[in-house]
């Protein structure tokens, strides 16, 4: 639904109602559920909450305003009390609380503690220990950038930006090894 809403889709009766299903499956927590098979991007709860309260956002129903702003305000709640351990819980707990709105004096100590993991290649790994990837590295560059307010002048930035370039293949992809156990 974010990607719809980038791509111009305005509101119509059935972004509505995908967005009433969304709102629906919000758990009491704040949280949204997330799929345990496929890290990093599906595993999240911080990653689901976050595209669940910006899915109701963009798409809610203009009457069911209240209802949107109390479900928007339980999962910045969950965001805001909970710690994010991995890059990608990291990213999401960002956008999230800038999606819910967030002050900068919640957002300025996320972004800083993200840019701080960032690893001597200029990359973000997937988890502790593991080598930078172009995923983590991308997700975290957009979340620093609009979420955290970093310039893309700004050193952090341009290391990340560099990574990426310096680790791009020859056909454009870049290549991202799996989470997932043999």
């Amino acid at each position: 639904m974010i990607a719809a809403h980038e791509l111009g889709q305005p509101v119509t009766v059935a972004t509505a109602a995908l967005a009433r299903a969304v709102a629906l499956q919000q758990n009491a927590d704040g949280t949204w559920p997330a799929f345990p098979y496929r890290p990093p991007s599906s595993h999240s709860p911080f990653t689901f909450t976050a595209l669940g309260l910006r899915s109701i956002q963009l798409y809610g129903h203009a009457n069911l305003k209240a209802d949107t702003a109390a479900r928007v305000a339980r999962g910045r709640a969950w965001l805001q009390s909970h710690s994010a351990p991995e890059t990608e819980d990291r990213t999401y707990q960002l956008l999230g609380l800038w999606w819910a709105g967030a002050g900068r004096d919640v957002l300025a100590p996320l972004a800083r503690a993200l840019a701080k993991t960032q690893q001597a290649d200029g990359g973000w790994n997937s988890l502790a220990g593991r080598a930078s990837d172009a995923y983590s590295t991308g997700e975290a560059l957009i979340a620093l950038h609009d979420a955290g307010e970093l310039s893309t002048a700004d050193q952090v930035w341009r290391r990340g930006a560099e990574f990426l370039l310096r680790t791009q293949v020859a056909d454009g992809t870049w290549h991202v090894p799996t989470r997932l156990p043999s």
